[in-house]
């Protein structure tokens, strides 16, 4: 199967599927879904920056939101703080099945509709760079989105 009917074929399979799990990895956010009986997730899509939650069509969440390093003389603490703070405004998703995906190949972008009014949208600025990925952990494989193209590989 080629790498762009297999994103196709697992984009429309995640219709109904409720997000597992939310992580924050600097500005990537990282949504997991269907756990492995032993709690772990199989399958993740990892959106770099940028990228925006929104529900009832207000803007709740950002990549931009995330502070990106400590400001001079703030205490490790303080930032982990800011950090987590930021991170929070997109944990509404878990939980949310989603209703609708919809992925423009010609620049990459993706759009998540979830319950409640809730969305989530990637924005592809770098021609020639991944902006995102999926994550199959059962498949043992990734696949690398960009602007016009999708390639696979390996997890590692």
């Amino acid at each position: 199967m080629q790498a762009q009917d297999e994103l196709r074929s697992i984009l429309a399979d995640l219709v109904g599927e409720p997000v597992f799990r939310r992580n924050i990895a600097g500005n990537t956010l990282i949504l997991w879904f269907r756990p492995a009986a032993d709690g772990k997730p199989l399958l993740g899509l990892s959106l770099d920056a940028p990228w925006r939650v929104e529900a009832q069509g207000e803007i709740i969440a950002t990549s931009a939101d995330l502070p990106w390093e400590q400001e001079d003389g703030e205490a490790d603490g303080a930032y982990r703080e800011r950090f987590d703070s930021a991170a929070a405004l997109s944990e509404p998703l878990t939980g949310l099945k989603v209703h609708d995906v919809a992925h423009d190949q010609r620049t990459g972008d993706l759009v998540l509709t979830f319950d409640h009014g809730h969305t989530m949208r990637t924005f592809t600025v770098w021609r020639g760079e991944e902006s995102w990925r999926v994550l199959d952990y059962k498949l043992e494989r990734r696949l690398l989105v960009s602007a016009g193209e999708v390639m696979a590989d390996k997890l590692s």
